[in-house]
């Protein structure tokens, strides 16, 4: 996904001031079908790798299976990857050829949402894609946390002991579960709702397309990496802690030590210089009494 809105983005900015000389040459380019792809490819993984995490969490919590392996998971997130690339080449196989690129070009940012001719060459694998699959997975998602929280919550002792007892680690599981379903719905709901719209008959503004595509459609790909490691007790984000902790301790003995060691260097110093200048002016003192007391025998001498 951040490469299809780089690659959009550079283009933007180079046919800025006058696109409308530029757009045919552009929609019908191999760099709008390949960011079209990108954007399909990328966007229907998310869906199938949130889904997949999502079913193994519920799977995990409310039954006594044993946790899924390395290996088949390895697998599972294969195929889903195999058949995210199928979904995003299927149409450039089917609907177009070498110059009439027609699923992808139907727009400038080449994104298959078709809300200015929703019932333009393809429309049925687009509407399949978005109401057959996203449109499910989303609410699947959504019904596995509920459930989720909702067994945590009423058996805490099976789902989770640690949790027993500590409200502030059920009000961090809520967020983390609400964040999740958040991110989903402000990812895919919008973009379904505008899909239906579409479909009704309803003009839609062209203008969409970019709020759409530039900030709705990316929320799960920037969100979902953080929600899912770095804001959860992962192995990463214990390592990731660990070493955190490692360099502030590095630097710390780097800064304190050196002035604690120049401060016990120089305390040192003055402590060996006192004792020394009290030895010196103990010497004087004992040769200050000696020779008063040679001074005093010899005044008694003379007077004798």
């Amino acid at each position: 996904m951040g490469i299809y809105l780089f690659i959009i983005g550079v283009h933007d900015i180079a046919f800025r001031d006058d696109y409308h000389n530029h757009a045919l040459q552009w929609m019908s380019s191999w760099q709008c079908t390949f960011s079209g792809f990108l954007a399909t490819f990328s966007s229907e993984l998310s869906v199938f790798i949130v889904a997949l995490i999502t079913v193994e969490r519920y799977r995990s919590i409310t039954s006594d299976f044993a946790a899924i392996t390395f290996k088949l998971s390895s697998i599972m997130v294969s195929v889903f990857w195999l058949l995210a690339m199928i979904l995003a080449l299927f149409p450039l196989i089917y609907w177009s050829d070498k110059d009439d690129k027609v699923y992808y070009a139907s727009n400038g940012v080449c994104f298959p949402l078709h809300i200015e001719e929703p019932f333009m060459i393809g429309w049925q694998f687009s509407a399949i894609m978005f109401m057959g699959i996203n449109l499910p997975s989303v609410l699947l998602i959504i019904a596995l946390y509920l459930k989720m929280f909702l067994v945590i919550k009423s058996d805490r002792k099976f789902a989770r002991p640690a949790l027993n007892g500590k409200k502030k680690e059920d009000v961090i599981l809520a967020l983390r579960f609400f964040f999740i379903v958040l991110t989903d719905c402000l990812c895919w709901i919008p973009i379904i709702v505008i899909k239906l719209i579409a479909f009704a008959d309803i003009e839609i503004s062209p203008s969409i397309y970019a709020w759409l595509i530039v900030f709705i459609l990316p929320v799960n790909s920037a969100l979902n990496p953080i929600i899912y490691t770095l804001a959860a007790p992962t192995e990463l984000r214990r390592r990731i802690q660990k070493y955190l902790q490692q360099v502030y301790f590095a630097v710390e003995r780097s800064l304190f030590g050196k002035r604690k060691h120049e401060r016990n260097s120089t305390e040192g110093s003055s402590s060996q210089y006192s004792h020394t200048t009290g030895i010196s002016d103990q010497n004087r003192s004992s040769d200050g009494s000696v020779m008063s007391m040679a001074n005093s025998i010899t005044l008694k001498t003379h007077r004798i």
